[in-house]
């Protein structure tokens, strides 16, 4: 006989009166049911660290949650708006996750317009209807490229390449001088942890990133003349970015995270201050007490560019933090998902800033950087579709002695498995047949290494050493790689992959 109405929602919660029942509910009389669009799982990390596995089914969750025909920003409350930037934010991660190639084909259906991609698709309110840059509309051109990238989906290219097109005109036609109108970026670095960067330097930024992508795809497409005159474009972005944001001593706009972030991570530094301007990001992240401070933007190429720049050891650093901001103190609350902003929740469990969101994807964006350095699985960009990969993972810390990780390409499964054990380092790998990857093994030098061939096909051949791992080119099969490793980095191995 109890009626359940629904009241209103506040703080991220559906608030139901129940009337009429003969005694109080409990809780075993709720059910809680999963909707939403049944995009396939073909991706799985789990490593010897609670906290990274409990990441990892949070960011899972939330990318699963918000999707509902259309990549949604968040299920629970009324909105419930197909943000073009929350899901631009977020595919590659959502990539490594899922299926989501007829997902994302479908619904970049939705944001095609007339030169314009929208803020949120389907475009509900008319507001919507005309979308910015700085990451939300430019959703038009990089979720493409993401397709492109991870599936080898030249479809997704041919259909979307004149409104890319129509969209780099329209950001053409707001930056005079090549400097992108600031209106432009009108979210900029949404909920960032505490540090702003200019609205001008981050849409200049997307429109460079816009310009490069368009251009790689133009030559995917044979469209040779296009590939140079967008190639050529982006040359004329980056010496006005230079010109407008970057000093003599490397410093980036005001010096955020996020800027630095940009810069490195788009190329938009001239090569004799790349170096001066990691170790200016480094420093920061440092004065920071290894938090981050980035927001939507900012968050997706934090971590990576910290590797980028052979700061490994700080990407981890940021990864494990526990106090605000950072990804550890949303889990300290016993969340099962991300939220919308670093602090809906405030240390003494009130909720400071109104009804934020308790379950969005976006800050999500972190999974990518576990999948390539954690569980080691990376696409080679010159390989579209995982025709070839590299295998590249990168231990970090004291509580990280094991990680297993798989992956579901166009050509099958990829799969790894590392552990140490003493000082030695063992990884297993398993490629898909018609496929080739490279394989990075920490190691001091190639005599330290060695490969227990089981079910290999194609060889193994030693390229060299990098960035302190020994290199092999191998075929389809199953391989075991054996090292000692560095006698810095034996045991704890907190300083694995930092230069």
């Amino acid at each position: 006989k109890a009626v359940f109405q629904p009241e209103f929602t506040f703080h991220g919660f559906q608030y139901i009166e129940v009337s009429g029942a003969a005694t109080p509910p409990k809780l075993s009389d709720v059910a809680g049911v999963v909707y939403g669009t049944d995009v396939p799982h073909i991706g799985n990390l789990q490593t010897s660290s609670a906290f990274i596995n409990q990441l990892q089914s949070a960011l899972q969750w939330s990318g699963r949650d918000a999707y509902m025909s259309a990549p949604m920003d968040c299920p629970q409350r009324s909105e419930r708006l197909g943000w073009t930037g929350d899901a631009n934010f977020y595919v590659t991660t959502a990539a490594f996750n899922f299926d989501m190639s007829a997902f994302y084909g479908k619904w970049e259906r939705d944001m095609l317009t007339d030169g314009q991609f929208t803020n949120a698709a389907p475009g509900w309110y008319p507001e919507d209807a005309k979308g910015t840059g700085g990451g939300w509309g430019d959703a038009g051109v990089n979720v493409p490229f993401v397709l492109w990238r991870t599936y080898g989906d030249m479809d997704i290219l041919r259909s979307s390449y004149d409104g890319m097109k129509k969209w780099v005109d329209f950001l053409k036609s707001k930056s005079p001088g090549m400097i992108t109108d600031g209106d432009v970026s009108a979210p900029g670095d949404w909920k960032n942890g505490g540090e702003d960067t200019p609205k001008e330097l981050i849409a200049t930024a997307y429109f460079a990133y816009d310009v490069q992508q368009v251009s790689t795809m133009a030559a995917a497409l044979g469209r040779t003349e296009d590939a140079r005159t967008y190639a050529a474009l982006f040359g004329e972005i980056k010496n006005a970015f230079i010109a407008k944001f970057v000093q003599p001593d490397g410093v980036v706009g005001g010096g955020s995270q996020t800027a630095y972030v940009m810069a490195l991570k788009i190329g938009l530094l001239p090569k004799a201050l790349v170096k001066a301007a990691g170790a200016h990001l480094a420093a920061n992240v440092t004065q920071h007490q290894n938090h981050l401070t980035t927001g939507f933007v900012g968050t997706q190429w934090l971590l990576p560019t910290l590797t980028q720049i052979g700061r490994t050891d700080l990407a981890y650093a940021v990864l494990k933090q526990t106090t605000q901001p950072s990804w550890g103190y949303m889990l300290s609350h016993k969340t099962t998902t991300i939220w919308e902003t670093w602090d809906v929740i405030a240390p003494d469990g009130s909720f400071p800033h109104g009804p934020f969101s308790l379950n969005h994807c976006a800050l999500g964006s972190c999974g990518e950087w576990m999948y390539h350095h954690i569980g080691g699985i990376t696409p080679d960009p010159n390989y579209p579709g995982y025709k070839r990969f590299l295998i590249q993972p990168k231990p970090g810390g004291s509580g990280l002695d094991f990680a297993n990780a798989s992956y579901i390409s166009v050509y099958g499964k990829i799969a790894t498995h590392w552990e140490i054990h003493d000082g030695r380092f063992v990884l297993d790998v398993t490629v898909p047949v018609n496929t080739q990857a490279t394989v990075f093994v920490p190691a001091a030098s190639k005599q330290t290494v060695s490969e227990g061939k089981g079910k290999s096909a194609g060889g193994v051949q030693f390229q060299g050493l990098e960035d302190g791992a020994a290199k092999f080119l191998v075929g389809s099969g199953q391989y075991r790689f054996t090292s000692t490793l560095p006698p810095f980095t034996a045991g704890t191995v907190e300083s694995l992959g930092a230069k």
